[in-house]
């Protein structure tokens, strides 16, 4: 349970429910509060009706000196009191008959003429200020509310109600809205729980799918929903990841199997030589064949590390940031050619050097590598008797290039994609048992990568290849 309540759709649903608690209960009270207000402000008008109704029904008040009514010239002052209150009786009966309200009629505010049946015991006449304007007035007390008139000859006329039914009203309207008000707060929980659960379930998926990944299953991918959402994009780019992911996990583990394949070959050599020549006594020349074969594979050994040392290096970014300088293409491929004369001139093979001055700036001896390598290829895999061009310029839109061009085997065209993989070595080169470990070109294009430099190749089977290094703008000199 501590677990699920850190869990990110616990911490939604939380804000979530607080603020639609808070939202409702604000509304839920502010509903309630109006309806009160306005039951009371009914109950006001309903009483000041009352009482202007009765008022109405008042006969006029005679004027000073004109003697007292027809049918009340002689008697009591009680009889002329009782006399002006059966003008009063109709609107009493009225008022009355709801059971509700309560009335209170005094004599010069001073003497009760009358009273209803719910009237509540005690109650006062209301003090006014003899001096105030005559009219309509209310008062309300902890128990009912009141509204009153007082006549120019101090009659005063009362209609009160109690607060009790405002009150029951109030509360069954209470009862009414905190019910509707959690149904409201119960349906946005699980509306809120069910569309949380909705947005989140790709990150369950992602978490599921990299948990697959971690236990070696590199081919699961995230099921991607193309609803364009901001988890839809993360889906998207993870995916991409992984594939990257997957894509660097098989080449290492191509790497790995093929330069074990590589490095056993001189390894078996070396051993089988050695245990050939440990059987038993030998003439000396045989061990100096013997040993001068375990030369030749301790050599194409050290070769072979060689370049898996480089490669390792291109791969932990450690030669991508070597100095760079101003460097003459020209003399690079002049350097290049003269190591690469001997090998040529066993096999009667003319280096042609049709170089011209081309400054570029550059990692000298990252160039010179890549050089050697073209060059060292196109004497390799070049009929004997025949000629390998190299060059260097720069194109019509003034691009720097290095260009190697031999007249050997050429390249088939569906090994062109492949032909910069790591240990790859293509169908020609296995044919005539010349190929190396399949490591300098890879190695090429790794330069030319971390020169933002491009590595071309262009190649018909039977009449030769031809390999292009084409530097960027930005990188010339």
């Amino acid at each position: 349970m501590t677990h699920f309540r850190h869990t990110l759709r616990w911490r939604i649903q939380l804000w979530h429910g607080l603020l639609l608690a808070t939202v409702v209960a604000g509304c839920c009270y502010a509903m309630w509060k109006a309806d009160s207000a306005q039951r009371l402000q009914n109950a006001r008008s309903e009483l000041r009706a009352q009482v202007i109704t009765v008022v109405r029904s008042m006969p006029p008040p005679r004027p000073p000196g004109s003697g007292p009514p027809p049918d009340a010239r002689t008697g009591t002052r009680t009889e002329r009191m009782t006399a002006r209150l059966n003008g009063y009786s109709e609107a009493i009966t009225e008022a009355d008959s709801s059971k509700q309200l309560y009335y209170v009629v005094w004599h010069e505010r001073d003497q009760t003429i009358s009273k209803s049946q719910y009237t509540p015991e005690g109650i006062q006449c209301p003090e006014v200020d003899r001096d105030s304007d005559a009219g309509t007035m209310e008062r309300t007390t902890s128990e009912a509310i009141e509204a009153f008139f007082i006549t120019p000859t101090l009659d005063c006329f009362l209609v009160g109600r109690s607060l009790q039914p405002l009150r029951e009203a109030d509360r069954t309207t209470a009862i009414r809205l905190a019910a509707i008000g959690a149904a409201v707060i119960v349906c946005g929980l699980l509306v809120g729980w069910w569309i949380t659960g909705q947005a989140l379930r790709p990150i369950g998926e992602i978490a599921e799918t990299a948990r697959h990944i971690a236990q070696g299953d590199l081919s699961d991918r995230i099921p991607e929903h193309k609803g364009g959402s901001e988890i839809d994009q993360l889906s998207g780019v993870l995916n991409e990841t992984f594939d990257k992911l997957e894509s660097a996990f098989e080449q290492q583990q191509q790497f790995t199997a093929d330069a074990a394949h590589e490095l056993r070959t001189p390894i078996s050599v070396i051993l089988t030589q050695a245990q050939t020549a440990l059987n038993r006594e030998r003439e000396p020349a045989f061990y100096q064949e013997v040993l001068g074969a375990c030369v030749n594979a301790a050599r194409r050994l050290q070769r072979l590390s060689e370049n898996l040392l480089q490669l390792s290096a291109f791969d932990n970014k450690s030669s991508a940031s070597a100095p760079r300088e101003r460097c003459d293409l020209a003399a690079i491929i002049e350097v290049a050619a003269d190591q690469l004369q001997p090998l040529a001139a066993k096999r009667r093979i003319a280096i042609c050097n049709e170089a011209a001055e081309t400054i570029v700036q550059a990692d000298r001896d990252a160039i010179e590598q890549v050089a050697v390598n073209l060059l060292a290829n196109a004497v390799q895999y070049s009929d004997d008797d025949q000629s390998v061009t190299i060059r260097c310029g720069r194109d019509a839109d003034e691009v720097a290039y290095l260009t190697v061009l031999d007249r050997g085997a050429g390249i088939a065209e569906a090994e062109l994609p492949h032909l910069f993989d790591r240990f790859y070595r293509a169908e020609y080169s296995r044919d005539r048992h010349r190929g190396g470990a399949g490591l300098g070109l890879a190695i090429c294009q790794q330069i030319a990568d971390n020169h933002g430099a491009t590595l071309e190749v262009e190649s018909q089977v039977g009449e030769g290849s031809q390999f292009t290094l084409r530097f960027a703008r930005d990188k010339s000199a």
